[in-house]
């Protein structure tokens, strides 16, 4: 049986939540640190997303353990007003679903499963929780 390359799925994913903030005016780059809790950076005017992606199939949570939710409010706290943590998960033939810190942060096992409803490329954009597209 053939394992499927996560990295180049993971990678994939990440370009093309790049593209969609950029089409909705965002300034968008990628880091270059494997590993890192932060694979997109972007900003708009005096907003900041620090954004992880996710391409598994199955829970948002299963490859978004409370250590690297840990790491990512870490990072998050090195930065200032207007800077905003995400998680995007977005399956395999699924929707792209935004997490806000408001939805995976508190929770030790991270089981909400409902995405948040305002996000950056929501038409409500920005209200105090910053969904499915």
């Amino acid at each position: 049986m053939r394992r499927k390359n996560t990295t180049s799925a993971g990678n994939r994913r990440e370009n093309q939540v790049k593209e969609l903030l950029e089409g909705r005016g965002w300034t968008v780059k990628k880091t270059r640190v494997s590993k890192s809790p932060i694979d997109l950076v972007a900003r708009k005017g005096p907003q900041q997303l620090l954004i992880q992606v996710k391409a598994n199939i199955g829970s948002p949570w299963k490859n978004f353990s409370r250590k690297d939710r840990i790491e990512l409010l870490d990072e998050l706290s090195l930065y200032g007003d207007g800077t905003t943590a995400w998680l995007v998960h977005w399956m395999p033939h699924g929707t792209c679903d935004w997490y806000s810190t408001d939805i995976w942060a508190l929770t030790t096992r991270g089981h909400a499963t409902v995405p948040s409803q305002s996000h950056p490329l929501s038409p409500s954009w920005p209200l105090a929780s910053p969904v499915r597209i």
